[in-house]
């Protein structure tokens, strides 16, 4: 599992499932955030702010980066810098996460909830 606690508020992303997805557009404690599994390795995977300087992105694999199909910005999915983009495109703010056995979340977070991929 992938733990991102913010506060008393966490969320667990099941690794088979984030290797799956790619990328999983998400939201905790009022942040717009992304967990994303690097395509170029299916052990790596980091967590990103989504706010940019020109609002919130939504993310995707890309290749071997991650984009945001509205502003067609490319940013590389272990450092979250600029690949491709427009001018002015800005790196992603990385959010710092820790990997947990399930059976241990519900110890430490308690209240934390489980992603799940929306029906």
């Amino acid at each position: 599992m992938l733990i991102l606690a913010a506060a008393l508020a966490a969320v667990a992303y099941p690794v088979p499932a984030l290797r799956s997805a790619g990328v999983i557009n998400d939201e905790l404690a009022g942040v717009p955030l992304a967990a994303v599994a690097d395509p170029r390795s299916p052990d790596r995977w980091n967590v990103f702010s989504r706010r940019t300087g020109s609002g919130v992105v939504e993310l995707a694999v890309h290749g071997q980066g991650i984009r945001d199909a509205q502003s067609d910005t490319v940013w590389d999915p272990t450092t979250g810098l600029v690949k491709s983009g427009p001018p002015g495109a800005q790196p992603l703010l990385r959010i710092p996460a820790l990997t947990s056995f399930p059976r241990d979340f519900r110890t430490f977070w308690p209240h934390g909830r489980f992603w799940s991929e929306p029906h």
